[in-house]
């Protein structure tokens, strides 16, 4: 039956809409996007080249193509937003070295010449970020038990969009091991301080800062410590406790400190003489190791270092002996006990002695020859005794007395 309008008969009416179904099958087909997949969304940092693809694939392979591009709906396009690649049939567009002012909305269209259809537009939206900069880093602190304590971390404000902090520490882990916040430890992520209401000791650490944001993720740290907890402590002794050498030749002597908190200050003594670098003669090392060169018998001594620090101090020693053609052997065989000491002064005398016995003129020489021996035995009883608190300074008869019932016990 033919189709009726308003009771009336309408011929050709089923043609007609059969030519209608038909254009709007080819409208259809010409409205599908013919346009690849490019640009989209997307977060990049600051200083990255950027590359926005828009690249039409027409039904007719011999179409020819115009591309369209706006930044924040704008046709009148910035001079950094340059083509890639003039040899390439494509609508790509560059960015170099980009900044953050460049961040905003990107379009692209693309347009059959031939008969004016629009084969696809592509929309994205660029967002660039500025690198993660602090403006307040944690530093290192040094506390006492049972004190309040705060590390302090904050990121620029201006770098893009904002960075969230996390906190963690170093520990003995493998890696850092994010910080537990209980009712003493307390985290505030929005200014990025983590507090301490009162330190322990097991708060010791390499405490790690870490801010992140879509462009990235950068970390600083910095250490919680505790003052007085510990004097110092010395690795075994590696010296001997006698050690002989020929004049002219070289010693080494050394001292490691195992702990210490706070860290300790190292100095050698010589008796009671604390010991400095002399060039040539004397090497201090920062290894806290002394070195004698050049061995003389004014060499010849008791030497130790001593490790201090607020809790006290701790002292490793070790007797040092210097020989040559006219010192006689020790009897006691160098055990460093005070039998020692008694024979280092004998030896003094000794050469004192000898000295005077070769003098033609004895005890009755020149003045400068007389003074020039009294120096020199001066000095060793020095080493030899005054360090030991065993002689007094009340003149050089008494110390000869004195040094003379010594050597009788």
């Amino acid at each position: 039956m033919e189709p009726r309008l308003q009771g009336r008969h309408v011929p050709g009416l089923r043609m007609c809409l059969s030519v209608l179904a038909t254009l709007l099958i080819i409208l259809t087909d010409c409205a599908q996007s013919q346009i690849e997949p490019g640009l989209a969304n997307m977060t990049v940092l600051e200083g990255s080249d950027v590359l926005l693809k828009c690249n039409a694939r027409p039904n007719n392979p011999s179409a020819v193509i115009r591309y369209t591009w706006q930044f924040q709906g704008n046709t009148i396009l910035p001079s950094w937003l340059r083509s890639c690649d003039s040899s390439q049939q494509n609508g790509n567009k560059c960015i170099y070295s980009v900044t953050a002012s460049q961040s905003g909305y990107f379009t692209c269209t693309a347009t059959d010449i031939g008969n004016g259809v629009v084969l696809g537009t592509l929309k994205g939206y660029v967002n660039i970020l500025r690198p993660i900069k602090f403006a307040v880093q944690p530093r290192s602190i040094t506390v006492a038990t049972n004190t309040r304590a705060q590390l302090s971390c904050r990121v620029d404000p201006t770098a893009g969009s904002a960075a969230q902090i996390n906190w963690y520490r170093q520990t003995l882990n493998p890696s850092p091991a994010q910080v537990a916040v209980s009712s003493r430890v307390k985290i505030d992520y929005a200014a990025g301080t983590l507090t301490f209401d009162y330190v322990e000791v097991s708060d010791v650490d390499l405490y790690i800062c870490n801010a992140s944001n879509a462009a990235g993720s950068t970390s600083v740290a910095a250490y919680v410590r505790l003052e007085g907890t510990a004097k110092p402590t010395l690795a075994p002794n590696k010296n001997p406790a006698t050690l002989t050498v020929a004049e002219k030749s070289s010693f080494l002597l050394h001292c490691e400190v195992l702990r210490a908190s706070p860290s300790a200050t190292v100095h050698w003594y010589k008796g009671s003489l604390q010991l400095s670098s002399i060039p040539f003669r004397r090497s201090l090392f920062s290894n806290n190791s002394v070195k004698i060169s050049n061995v003389e018998q004014i060499d010849v001594g008791t030497y130790y270092c001593q490790a201090k620090n607020t809790l006290g101090t701790t002292d490793s020693t070790a007797t040092v002996v210097t020989v040559g053609d006219t010192v006689p052997t020790n009897p006691s065989g160098g055990n460093g006990s005070n039998n020692d000491d008694k024979w280092m002064a004998a030896q003094s005398i000794h050469r004192e002695g000898s000295q005077n016995h070769h003098n033609p003129l004895g005890h009755q020489g020149s003045l400068f020859t007389q003074g020039r021996q009294k120096d020199s035995l001066q000095r060793r009883m020095d080493s030899s005794f005054y360090g030991r608190g065993r002689l007094s300074r009340q003149g050089p008869e008494d110390d000869v007395a004195a040094l003379t019932k010594a050597l009788e016990k």
